[in-house]
């Protein structure tokens, strides 16, 4: 699903720059502690966790939200490299 993959990049992205998803650490609690970890992604980290945790819990995703959350993973990059 497109959504879990976005958020699987995004996790992925997190753990090049040394910040490692915990197997039992939800959404929120993961952007929690990048921001306490990497305060300069604070605000992009928890930003995308939020919109995720809508699409996720939304009973009906919609296309703009998830072009949206992609577009914001991608850009996330230029913040971890």
């Amino acid at each position: 699903d497109r959504l879990a993959r976005a958020y699987v990049r995004l996790c992925r992205k997190l753990a090049r720059a040394g910040i490692v998803r915990q197997p039992n650490e939800g959404p929120a609690d993961f952007a929690q502690r990048t921001a306490m970890l990497r305060p300069d992604l604070a605000l992009s980290a928890t930003s995308i966790s939020e919109l995720y945790i809508a699409l996720r819990y939304a009973p009906y995703p919609n296309a703009s939200g998830l072009r949206q959350l992609g577009k914001r993973v991608r850009a996330f990059q230029a913040l971890t490299s």
